[in-house]
């Protein structure tokens, strides 16, 4: 079947192919690529022509107008990264690292394995990466393993979040630098779920607050857990006095006290406390909002189970 192509009077232009009409809506941008091909294999021998030469010079256009990311982008990409920086070097395995960067200090944390436990280990570049400081041991526990280090800083205040197993079970563990990382506090623990593991834990910081998540098996499977410290300091509600990490505890308010069936620590309601009675002796963990609940009347002293505060008399009675 002949196919005919109308020519509008006033141009010579074509207007419209008899089976094959011409959309009257925006076309894409293949349209003319693909209309000139039609043209070329089911058109008349003049407009073949025309329709060969249309085709090619819109293909050479494409490809001229699209070479320069199709062959120059990719090289630029590459181009951008140096060679590979070894920065362990020892006989055992180093893995998990993580890095932050604060203006032209870099500051690079790991598990290594050198000291015969996982241990994690701290190294910086005080030049954007292009030299390096030599490694420094975080961690000291012999026996236990240290291991998941997740690193934040905020000017120079450098903070380590990591999973350790000294308590039996992994638990949380957290320090800091306050010098850009030349020196370190002593080591806090965050997680306060014994029997239960905490591990893998993340760590951020926003302004001065310090934000730490970690995955927790105390529900009975892995659940996501948050915590955070408001001031930027170590621990949660607590001010840095010095660099051995003495910690100067907010007073706990008790409410009430005597109480008959339970107390609560307000603001401290999800965090955990432990029990003793006048003896010294332990005699329960509890959370900050049923405290003392299934216990006897009598005198009884309160503190939080992961920091050493002074132990806070309470009473209950009949």
């Amino acid at each position: 079947m002949d196919q005919t192509l109308e020519e509008a009077p006033e141009t010579g232009r074509v207007k419209k192919c008899s089976h094959h009409p011409i959309p009257q809506r925006p076309l894409p941008l293949a349209f003319p690529w693909g209309f000139c091909f039609h043209l070329a294999l089911r058109g008349s021998l003049s407009q073949k022509e025309v329709a060969m030469k249309s085709y090619f010079r819109l293909s050479a256009l494409i490809l001229f107008t699209l070479s320069p990311l199709l062959l120059c982008t990719p090289a630029v990409v590459h181009a951008q990264w140096e060679p590979d920086v070894r920065l362990t070097n020892n006989s055992a395995d180093s893995q998990s690292p993580s890095v932050v960067v604060s203006g032209s200090e870099v500051h690079v944390v790991w598990g290594d394995l050198r000291d015969g436990t996982w241990e994690n280990y701290y190294k910086r570049s005080t030049d954007g990466g292009t030299s390096w400081g030599a490694d420094l041991r975080l961690t000291n526990n012999d026996g236990a393993h240290s291991l998941n280090s997740s690193v934040a800083v905020s000017g120079t205040r450098v903070h380590v979040v990591w999973t350790e197993t000294r308590d039996g079970n992994p638990e949380i563990y957290t320090m800091r630098s306050t010098d850009g990382g030349t020196s370190w506090s002593s080591d806090l623990r965050l997680s306060t779920n014994d029997g239960a593991d905490s591990y893998n834990p993340s760590m951020a910081i926003s302004g001065n607050r310090v934000h730490v998540v970690w995955n927790d098996f105390r529900d009975g499977n892995a659940e996501i857990y948050y915590k955070r410290n408001p001031t930027g300091n170590i621990g949660v509600e607590e001010e840095m006095q010095n660099e051995k990490c003495k910690m100067q505890i907010t007073k706990l308010q008790i409410n009430p006290n005597p109480f008959a069936s339970f107390t609560t620590v307000p603001g401290h309601e999800g965090e955990r406390f432990v029990l003793y009675d006048i003896a010294g002796r332990k005699v329960g963990n509890y959370s900050g909002n049923r405290i003392g609940e299934g216990l006897a009347p009598g005198v009884y002293f309160l503190r939080s189970s992961d920091n050493n505060d002074k132990p806070l008399r309470i009473v209950k009675v009949r």
